[in-house]
């Protein structure tokens, strides 16, 4: 039944009636899962999910991953040294009261209660196939930051051997946060944007003396810097190309370290 549930989220069925529907298509053609006999009811499939716990999944999760890694099932075909990318995700929201905590609540025009999930989560970006390596619950956006240094604890005594960098939108952009990756041995690419004020320019100063290349990138309008050695990556920038000096202000861009 377990099985049945990953098939059914993975082909886009949110209701558990669709899953029960999906169940029956696949008895019916002799494909479903091992060991699922007959289909089974959205009723039984609710009994199911409210009867599971958290606790376990994490090591399966972990042990799945890295096997994969290991085996070569999952390959860093986007970048070999491997980057883990961390970022706030939330989930579809729903009208009552939050079944479990930590979930973000609000009401609508109307006072009606409704909520939806929030986690801080990793994902292995430098692989085509992006897997989640780890997630951490939080009551809304606002918490992300102060939470970035423990999940990245998480994720390097997990999976530290295959990943080098570590990315982050401005959300994430802290001293503390890029002290944190750097005292974990790896190295960041977080963005910057110009309300960032004293950081905003100091980076482009820096940039400016950097062993880097601009040039135009017609597909999207931004410009790339193509750096000589590890750590190159991508800067949006709004206002044509950066002359020599990084004097002129962008809208927004990355720190690196």
């Amino acid at each position: 039944m377990l099985s049945l549930l990953v098939q059914g989220l993975a082909t886009g069925r949110r209701v558990l009636r669709q899953v029960e529907a999906l169940g029956a298509d696949l008895v019916r053609e002799g494909t479903g899962p091992a060991g699922l006999r007959g289909p089974v009811s959205d009723t039984t499939l609710d009994r199911l999910l409210s009867q599971l716990k958290p606790e376990g999944l994490d090591k399966v999760l972990r042990q799945l991953v890295r096997t994969a890694l290991e085996r070569g099932v999952l390959r860093q075909d986007r970048m070999a040294a491997g980057v883990v990318s961390i970022d706030g995700k939330a989930g579809e929201s729903t009208r009552g009261q939050a079944p479990c905590e930590p979930c973000h609540t609000l009401r609508d025009e109307q006072g009606q209660e409704y909520w939806y999930p929030f986690a801080l989560r990793a994902a292995l970006t430098s692989s085509g196939a992006c897997p989640v390596l780890d997630q951490m619950m939080l009551e809304g956006k606002q918490g992300e930051a102060t939470a970035f240094p423990k999940l990245l604890k998480r994720v390097v005594e997990k999976y530290g051997e295959h990943f080098k960098y570590v990315t982050g939108d401005a959300g994430l952009t802290s001293a503390a946060n890029a002290r944190a990756v750097r005292e974990a041995g790896k190295h960041y690419v977080f963005a910057v944007k110009e309300n960032f004020q004293r950081l905003h320019d100091v980076m482009w100063v820096a940039l400016g003396t950097a062993p880097v290349q601009v040039r135009p990138d017609p597909k999207s309008e931004r410009e790339v810097l193509k750096g000589a050695g590890p750590g190159a990556s991508r800067f949006r920038q709004e206002r044509g190309v950066l002359p020599a000096g990084a004097r002129e202000r962008s809208a927004s861009g990355r720190a690196t370290g």
